[in-house]
């Protein structure tokens, strides 16, 4: 699996599966906005999470969590009010997390992974 499309998506069915084994219950994956896209919604224990997914195949280039930017952020919150607005969720507890793959291309599975609840805020 070399190409960049069919990594992704097998990262996306790895983090799916990491999701629900951590008690999440996966509500939708790929939410497309004119903002851009929400890998996963899910909800845990009633908080409406959105999930960033980031795989890295090593280290050489920093954390997948760093790679996460100020615009890409801004990104999610918008994204993430659409959701809300369409889906009547505004009253919903809401957080944003993310899921950090280190990805193994010999095995093609998750090498390890860091799951970070409450990445960051609405606000930053």
């Amino acid at each position: 699996m070399t190409d960049r499309r069919s990594l992704g998506r097998a990262g996306e069915l790895a983090a799916v599966r990491i999701l629900e084994r951590e008690g999440y219950r996966v509500l939708q994956t790929n939410f497309t906005t004119r903002y851009g896209e929400i890998d996963i919604v899910a909800d845990e224990a009633g908080c409406l999470c959105f999930v960033e997914v980031r795989l890295k195949t090593g280290k050489e280039f920093g954390t997948a969590q760093e790679s996460i930017t100020r615009a890409k952020r801004h990104h999610l919150v918008r994204a993430a009010e659409i959701y809300l607005g369409q889906t009547g969720g505004q009253d919903r507890e809401c957080r944003f997390d993310v899921l950090a793959l280190l990805w193994d291309r010999e095995t093609s599975a998750p090498r390890s992974h860091e799951l970070i609840r409450n990445a960051f805020g609405a606000d930053e």
